[in-house]
């Protein structure tokens, strides 16, 4: 797809077809479609190859990449062939030293002269291979594009392909007009330009929309590969995929969980924070629910499969993360209808611009070059793209943070949010307590003067308090042996 006419088109194609609804992510380059029982995969393939696509089916979340199309090759060879081309053209300096050398060549051949500047010709040559072999994919597309619009039984709209092939060829052709019969200013950069920044544009968007695409793709790669297996009291490594509902499996302190299950051997603590977002680890034992990729910490436990595969709930989480990238918001739905009609509007705007100025001053050339001008100026990627990566962003990086996003309007009606109501440790805080400083203040250390005066020295104290606390499993407690330890102090021998 090259902007967002391709996803009207592709809609069209999807949603005339009786119990299908479809939506179409420009971000993501995919289709999310809501069908009745009866209409087979191959239907909707068809349907969109209809329309001048292809398409694949996604069978696992993670084979959802995000491709550039070799728009790095593309780009390279676009400043291969356009940046020496536009130098030519436009450092005027350059002219007379390359004319003198192409006459010089053509002299020591015995050769004809051409009629008129071979500077020109360097350039148009130069464009050639960028017009004819780098930009054939956009001047194919747009052709395809054309043929299904004009079609009334095929669902289709011109789109950004249309534009740039149809303002580049014009004045690549008029460049070749120009210079043969020398009527005319030659317009080789503009060809060249216009392809090379719209093939930037593409490489740039291609980056984009994988950087966006890398959130979801690290929530996809938090899944174990292989899990181990209880068989007859033996320990088996298996891949994930041949994990059963009712296997037992075993899992190490440090690895992750396998799949959602029930702890039946061992006690640990399981730190949950991908899934739920709550720092502080929870304590398990047999009986305990266990989700799926999150982390066990000190204990050897033996889990049986509850949920697998698709059920588990990092698979739900990923769904529901896909399902708001693929889907729309309102103001979205509003850019495609404008961009639906984008292209044909351009188009006759470029028709009439052309006309006014050609009936304005009768020249034939500066009618052309307006005409062009309209036409490789309106280009509305960022019209297209901004939103759908937008929310690419928002709903990968949330889903890293545990927040989920169910639908892409949950986004938008976000701005009136004037009060959030959140708990505080674990979310606020991180639950990992510390201590700032320690003092024995005088009424306290007035008391202990009474009962153990060696109490009153802060040495002592600490030494005291880092004996009972060291015991303690609370938070509170953990903090303050931590930092008494880091003073450097032993604790004191406790006996009864």
């Amino acid at each position: 797809m090259s902007c967002s006419s391709c996803v009207n088109s592709i809609e069209g194609a999807l949603n005339s077809m009786v119990g299908v609804k479809a939506t179409v992510n420009f971000a993501t380059e995919s289709v999310h479609v809501n069908a009745e029982a009866g209409v087979t995969t191959k239907a909707l393939i068809a349907a969109i190859k209809s329309a001048g696509y292809s398409a694949t089916l996604v069978t696992d979340p993670s084979q959802l990449a995000l491709h550039s199309k070799r728009s790095g090759l593309a780009l390279a060879l676009s400043i291969l062939f356009a940046v020496p081309a536009i130098a030519i053209s436009m450092v005027m300096s350059w002219h007379h030293s390359i004319d003198m050398f192409v006459h010089d060549q053509l002299d020591a051949f015995g050769l004809p002269h051409p009629l008129y500047s071979p500077t020109a010709w360097v350039a148009i040559g130069l464009t050639a291979p960028l017009i004819l072999i780098v930009a054939f994919p956009i001047h194919r597309a747009a052709f395809n594009n054309f043929l299904i619009f004009i079609n009334p039984k095929r669902q289709g709209a011109l789109t950004m392909d249309n534009l740039v092939s149809l303002g580049s060829l014009t004045a690549f052709g008029w460049s070749i007009y120009a210079n043969s019969t020398g009527n005319g200013d030659v317009y080789t950069e503009v060809a060249a330009g216009v392809l090379l920044f719209v093939i930037l544009g593409r490489y740039l968007e291609a980056r984009a929309k994988s950087s966006a695409g890398s959130a979801l793709q690290s929530l996809l790669k938090l899944g174990s590969k292989e899990v181990t297996v209880i068989r007859s009291g033996q320990e088996v490594i298996i891949p994930i995929a041949n994990l059963q509902v009712g296997d037992e499996f075993l899992v190490k302190p440090g690895e992750r969980i396998a799949t959602d299950g029930e702890v039946i051997i061992g006690n640990s603590s399981v730190d949950n924070s991908m899934i739920t977002g709550e720092s502080l680890p929870i304590e398990v034992k047999p009986g305990s629910k266990v989700i799926g990729a999150t982390v066990n910490h000190n204990g050897r436990i033996v889990v049986k499969a509850t949920r697998i595969g698709g059920d588990t709930e990092l698979a739900r989480i990923t769904a529901m993360v896909l399902s708001a990238q693929g889907g729309r918001s309102p103001i979205q739905t509003r850019v495609n209808k404008i961009s639906a009609i984008f292209v044909p509007v351009v188009t006759l705007v470029a028709i009439a611009t052309g006309l006014v100025w050609y009936l304005y001053d009768a020249q034939l050339t500066n009618a052309i070059a307006t005409g062009i001008a309209v036409l490789v100026i309106a280009c509305p990627c960022a019209l297209g793209l901004a939103t759908p990566v937008a929310l690419m962003v928002a709903s990968g990086r949330g889903a890293q943070r545990g927040i989920v996003i169910s639908a892409p309007s949950a986004l938008e009606a976000a701005r009136g949010i004037d009060r959030v109501l959140l708990d505080k440790t674990g979310t606020l805080t991180t639950g990992q307590m510390k201590v700032s400083a320690a003092t024995v203040s005088l009424s306290a250390a007035a008391q202990l003067a009474q009962i153990y005066p060696e109490l009153i020295k802060e040495a002592t104290f600490l030494s005291s308090a880092l004996s009972i606390e060291s015991q303690n499993t609370h938070p509170v407690g953990q903090a303050i042996a931590e930092y008494i330890a880091a003073q450097g102090i032993k604790p004191t021998t406790v006996t009864d």
